[in-house]
């Protein structure tokens, strides 16, 4: 989704990320929490931080 943000700019949107305390005993399809913190960081700097939450 980061690499298509620019498909976006005519819409009105937001992202919800969620981060859990579970891992992959519980959840076997949840991402490593380091690689989500930095997805959000990443997403964070591309659009405006009032479009994260």
């Amino acid at each position: 989704m980061l690499a298509r943000l620019d498909e976006l700019n005519e819409y009105n949107y937001y992202f919800q990320l969620n981060l859990n305390p579970y891992d992959k005993k519980i959840e076997s399809s949840v991402p490593v929490k380091t690689e989500i913190i930095a997805a959000f960081k990443e997403l964070s700097s591309k659009i405006r931080h009032d479009r994260v939450i």
